[in-house]
């Protein structure tokens, strides 16, 4: 069976809600030799299955080779730079966003930012294939059977990963939790060590090859992206969500604010309609 390419960015999101949101698909794109790179990443998580070899470079420069028919997921706002500069490659990808993405992936320990070497690509384009049939035959598509799919699509990524990444130790995956739960609370190096019963030094290297990033860059990283979002309600000054999201300094959240995406804080703010 021959299956064609699809591309949608939606201007109008078929599933758009505070908890779900749909804001792309793409099946079997061929990209030309290059990378895909977003210093700011995208507002929803970004679900990519490779279909030809490609590498991952992450924010530190650090580079990794991806094979074919591994997929990676990124994290809202999370720094991407991907592809293969050498030939043309081709991929299949999903942009999905919301609460009920991040609740999915924490419940199935699927770990973001990091290369899975699963076989995810029969379900997960068989997916993308659904869900594109459901928004293109019908007039308006049906908000739960897509949630369905999403749900769907994430349980057996989580059964394909946990059975084939038993390599990712689980006091690693909880701490990963932890943090993503509490990070707007002052978290140290030495704390979270702790929580693993491994010295700072040792934690630090063993997270960051687990999962991409270190620690304390990764506390970092979820406080800038919720900060982002914060920042849109004109009623909280930016000290207001400094304090917010975890930073004790707001001289401090204003420079590395600056750093992360390249504007300070005030400046994001969408202006007040006249």
């Amino acid at each position: 069976m021959i299956i064609k390419t699809i591309r949608h960015h939606y201007p109008t999101p078929p599933v758009d809600t505070d908890s779900l949101l749909l804001k792309g698909l793409g099946l079997r794109e061929i990209m030309k030799p290059g990378n895909v790179k977003r210093l700011h990443g995208t507002d929803t998580y970004l679900f990519v299955c490779f279909l030809s070899p490609a590498s991952n470079t992450g924010a530190d420069g650090t580079t990794v080779q991806i094979p074919s028919g591994s997929m990676m997921i990124w994290e809202p706002f999370a720094y991407h730079n991907f592809g293969n500069t050498a030939e043309q490659w081709n991929h299949s990808w999903l942009l999905a966003g919301g609460g009920l993405i991040k609740s999915w992936l924490n419940e199935n320990s699927i770990p973001c930012g990091i290369s899975l070497q699963i076989s995810a690509v029969p379900f997960f384009e068989r997916t993308i294939i659904e869900i594109d049939a459901e928004v293109a035959t019908h007039r308006q598509p049906n908000p739960f059977y897509i949630r369905n799919l999403l749900q769907n699509l994430i349980i057996d990524l989580g059964r394909v990963c946990n059975s084939n990444c038993a390599w990712l130790p689980a006091e690693y995956m909880e701490v990963k939790t932890f943090i993503e739960e509490e990070f707007r609370s002052p978290l140290s190096l030495e704390y979270l060590a702790k929580r693993v019963g491994r010295s700072p030094q040792r934690f630090a290297v063993q997270f960051k090859k687990l999962f991409g990033i270190p620690p304390v860059e990764y506390v970092i990283r979820l406080r800038l992206a919720e900060a982002f979002a914060m920042l849109q309600n004109r009623n909280l000054s930016v000290k207001d969500v400094a304090a917010g999201t975890g930073f004790e300094s707001v001289q401090y959240f204003c420079r590395i604010f600056r750093q992360r995406f390249g504007i300070s804080p005030g400046k994001t703010r969408i202006p007040a309609q006249k």
